[in-house]
């Protein structure tokens, strides 16, 4: 399995959750492709943004790009109404991440945003998709202590160029 480009309305529970604000969507970095042209970025987004891993004896709603079961987290799901906004405005703008370490010593980009007064960290990567680059949310996390791996940001263009030209996943 894969990571979606388009998601299907998600019944939990006899309540239907619309998933449609996390169909992919494409937005140009203006001349910071090869050659000065445009830089185009698709957008997807995990169902890691609106689920949490189904331990046992909790329920099974969705299953995961790796065909893990995950059940809706109904915070999660609140913050993935915001996230096309958000990373639309990291892409569009040109705005900072930082990079994160994850448990497995594995390595994602990471914005901080805050929602309704808490921070929340959303943490993605940059994978080629000839002729541009696809940025894939892989999830969401409440903020907890530092999770920076390092002091150094960098713009969105940096890692997208970074991606396009190395042709390999960023980070």
């Amino acid at each position: 399995m894969s990571i979606p480009l388009t998601h299907t309305p998600l019944q939990v529970e006899g309540k239907t959750h619309s998933l449609g604000h996390l169909d992919a969507m494409g937005h140009d970095m203006i001349g910071k492709g090869k050659d000065g042209n445009d830089l185009r970025v698709v957008i997807r987004f995990s169902t890691h943004v609106f689920s949490d891993r189904a331990t046992y004896g909790q329920r099974r709603d969705v299953r995961d790009h790796s065909g893990t079961w995950r059940t809706f987290c109904p915070d999660r799901y609140a913050v993935s109404l915001l996230l096309p906004q958000i990373i639309k405005d990291f892409v569009v703008e040109d705005r900072h991440a930082g990079i994160s370490q994850d448990f497995n010593k594995g390595s994602n980009l990471i914005l901080i945003e805050p929602v309704e007064g808490e921070s929340w960290a959303v943490f993605f990567c940059f994978e080629p998709s000839p002729p541009g680059v696809l940025l894939t949310v892989l999830s969401v996390y409440a903020k907890t202590g530092n999770m920076y791996a390092s002091k150094k940001f960098n713009r969105a263009s940096y890692y997208a160029r970074k991606c396009l030209f190395s042709n390999e996943r960023v980070p």
